[in-house]
């Protein structure tokens, strides 16, 4: 299995200038752990308005694209088809399952906390 992980630039481009959460080589890490991957490499083909190129996919012609429900607009779909036999969409990891979702519901936490003890701490001045 040949496993496209987005580079840090390619993900700034269609998710904005404060993502990736995780940068490219921990991603990559934790891939390379996984049974049954064969080889990890970088997908840096995205146009200047986030839209992929599909390099790795003309280059190895996979059985198999996996992508995950939403990651693409329908054209580009289309367009995946044309290079591989079959395209399976896989639904989208639960929100609080996810990178982003995960750190965004901790700082959210952890600011709610510091402003009641921050409050906390003004009384007791009082």
């Amino acid at each position: 299995m040949v496993v496209g992980a987005d580079t840090d630039e390619a993900i700034r481009l269609y998710k904005g200038p404060l993502r990736p959460i995780v940068p490219f080589r921990e991603r990559v890490e934790m891939l390379t752990y996984q049974e049954g991957i064969n080889l990890v490499t970088g997908v840096p083909d995205v146009d200047s308005e986030g839209r992929w190129k599909y390099g790795l996919i003309k280059a190895i012609r996979p059985d198999v694209f996996v992508a995950v429900e939403g990651s693409y607009p329908p054209q580009q779909i289309r367009d995946i088809r044309r290079y591989c036999d079959k395209v399976k969409m896989l639904p989208r990891q639960a929100e609080d399952t996810s990178t982003s979702g995960f750190i965004e519901k901790t700082v959210k936490t952890h600011l709610k906390d510091m402003k009641r003890l921050g409050k906390n701490n003004e009384k007791r001045k009082e």
